[in-house]
């Protein structure tokens, strides 16, 4: 009974209920595998950062909420929009290897939309642990 929108009703005779419409954008979480051993050379990890960064940007480009997310934490987060490429590139220039795992980095994406990983299929370790 709380979205029947009383005075319209009584206005037209006729029982009116409120539309409620999610207005929110679906996001877009690109999360960047930052394992050092995922990575068979430097040029490889290169190439997964290029990934994600042409992923954030045309996702913020096309207006969509784009959140960037490391082993190590969220990287950079924006409300989409042009203007929000530059932010992304600027703190993706920043993303050297290291040890954080990308499962990690899964677990800090999670909130719906679109999940896109960036990672290496030629490596010198597992990219995630086995399964129990």
């Amino acid at each position: 009974m709380r979205h029947v929108h009383w005075r319209s009703s009584a206005r037209t005779g006729t029982l009116m209920v409120r539309q409620l419409v999610d207005a929110s954008l679906p996001g877009t979480t690109v999360v960047l595998d930052t394992r050092e051993g995922a990575y068979a050379s430097a040029q490889l990890f290169e190439t997964a950062v290029d990934a994600a960064a042409s992923v954030a940007v045309a996702a913020a480009g096309a207006g969509f909420p784009v959140k960037v997310v490391t082993g190590r934490g969220l990287l950079a987060e924006v409300k989409g929009g042009p203007a929000d490429a530059k932010a992304i590139l600027d703190r993706l220039a920043t993303v050297t290897p290291g040890e954080s795992g990308v499962t990690e980095a899964v677990r800090l994406a999670r909130g719906g939309g679109a999940l896109v990983l960036c990672s290496c299929t030629a490596r010198r370790s597992p990219p995630w642990p086995p399964a129990p």
